[in-house]
């Protein structure tokens, strides 16, 4: 079992509260193996009980307790709801009205892509300073390293208030639910009782997201975590 199966491993035990024993790990090939293993480690709802749609119910309470009384569905697109203006303070509020962790908005695109180049560019030159083998273009291309780490840092503060757009992953207001049902599986299980098997599917698949890097649609029964995700 590799490193970013352990990680995995960790964090489906701490959202699920339950325990992975090292030998029920080992038989995990599948993410259907784990999702059975999860379902036999829970207390499962009632059939018609959804942990998702209470987050969905909570997360529009918290819309309405801010003002926001639009009608949105889980298709409805977040930007068409949210205002554009203040939006990092409007985000930050709605997750405290709501009593739920919300993830992190993130940086346009075009910003993210600059910073890349700008990193590799970067980067291109420092490696043909210190292929030479002078002492002193080596020295120099320490410094330029140096300079780069603290440019990533600097770059990241002073850009964090362009961060006011929604990751594909929770663009609509049905990726948010279940994002924020992930990051918040357990304060929801003791809000709203115990969870379905499609929730458990939800908070599974956006884990294995996160942690792994893949796109949803990868994340399948019969998906091998080493083979078809590249689990190491």
């Amino acid at each position: 079992m590799g490193l970013d199966t352990v990680e995995l491993m960790m964090d489906v035990e701490e959202s699920f509260g339950i325990k992975i024993p090292d030998d029920a790990a080992q038989q995990i090939v599948t993410v259907g193996d784990l999702f059975e293993f999860i379902k036999t480690q829970t207390e499962l709802a009632p059939a018609g009980t959804s942990l998702t749609a209470a987050t969905f119910y909570d997360i529009r309470q918290g819309f309405q307790d801010l003002g926001i009384s639009e009608h949105f569905a889980p298709s409805t697109e977040l930007r068409k709801i949210t205002p554009e203006r203040k939006r990092r303070s409007f985000w930050a509020n709605l997750s405290r009205a709501a009593n739920l962790k919300f993830p992190d908005l993130v940086r346009p695109s075009w910003l993210v892509r600059l910073n890349t180049v700008i990193t590799f560019a970067a980067s291109l030159l420092i490696a043909l300073i210190a292929s030479g083998q002078d002492v002193k273009g080596t020295i120099f291309a320490m410094t330029l390293i140096a300079f780069l780490v603290v440019f990533g840092f600097i770059t990241a503060i002073l850009t964090k208030p362009c961060a006011t757009r929604f990751a594909p992953n929770f663009s609509t207001f049905r990726g948010l639910t279940e994002r924020v049902l992930a990051l918040n599986a357990s304060t929801q299980k003791k809000k709203h009782g115990p969870m379905g098997p499609d929730d458990i599917w939800v908070i599974l698949r956006d884990l294995i997201v996160i942690q792994i890097g893949v796109n949803a649609d990868e994340v399948t029964p019969n998906a091998s975590f080493v083979t078809d995700l590249g689990c190491d």
